[in-house]
Formats: structure tokens, C-alpha cells, sequence
């Protein structure tokens, strides 16, 4: 298994989007929430978080 990563905007209210605000760049973060679109007829999509987390990584 590898690793993949993408960048995405996320959107997310009260206590999630404090959370995330206090996250740094290069912080893994694993998100459960949906996809949708940015616009009704973009093509781009846009995370809506219901649930963040830290996640600790190992540096090697």
C-alpha cells in the first residue's frame, strides 16, 4: 500500500472549524464528512467535515 495525497478545500462549522484552525501546514489530519460541489455546475468539489481528527505520524 503507498500513501496519496491530494490538496482539497474543506469546509467545516463551529467546533470542527476550530479544530482545524488550529492546525498547521503539514498537520495529517484524517476528515469524515462528504463531497460536493464547489459550485452547482463547477467542476471542482469541496470537503464538508462532520468529523476531524490529529493524526500522529511517524518520522523516519
Amino acid at each position: 500500500m503507498r500513501d496519496v495525497g491530494c490538496e482539497l478545500d474543506v469546509v467545516a462549522f463551529e467546533a470542527q472549524a476550530r479544530l482545524l484552525a488550529t492546525a498547521t501546514l503539514g498537520t495529517s489530519l484524517k476528515i469524515e464528512g462528504f463531497l460536493d460541489r464547489k459550485a452547482r455546475s463547477g467542476r471542482t468539489v469541496v470537503m464538508h467535515a462532520k468529523q476531524i481528527e490529529f493524526v500522529m505520524t511517524k518520522k523516519t
